[in-house]
């Protein structure tokens, strides 16, 4: 199982028979190239695969290697993955105005900068205040 990150995958995997000898590392091998071996050395599932641009799609193998060679005939099936990050920020944002309370007022300034003012509740029913905010 293959899972995106960014620039990169996980690759799950249950591991086959070490057949007499320990499992020492795993090698991986990108849209049928050349075998490159996971550095540093990792013999747990999942392995990290870096290196991949976000956006395209890759198939991907793996391959065990022990003291006896690098399981030249016993790669897994492939596994698709196609890596990604996280969304880009919003951009051009638009602020706007809606009045929903009576008591409060807005004005618009041509310039870049907001002006609001509100009126705040009466202090113990015995005056009104206002206050202003100015960006």
């Amino acid at each position: 199982r293959a899972t995106p990150s960014n620039g990169g995958a996980s690759i799950s995997f249950t591991a086959g028979s070490n057949n007499g000898s320990a499992i020492s590392n795993y090698q991986y091998s990108v849209d049928g190239g050349g075998w490159i071996a996971i550095s540093p050395a990792d013999t747990t599932s999942p392995v990290a695969i870096t290196g991949l641009a976000n956006g395209a799609t890759y198939s991907i193998r793996l391959r065990a290697i022990n003291n006896v060679g690098d399981g030249l005939g016993a790669a897994s099936e492939p596994v698709t993955v196609t890596p990604a990050s996280v969304p880009d920020a919003p951009t051009a944002l638009a602020a706007a105005f809606v009045r929903r309370d009576p008591e409060f007022q807005a004005s618009h300034h041509a310039s870049p900068t907001a002006h609001e003012s509100w009126r705040q509740p009466r202090d113990d029913q015995r005056h009104a205040s206002a206050s202003q905010v100015r960006a």
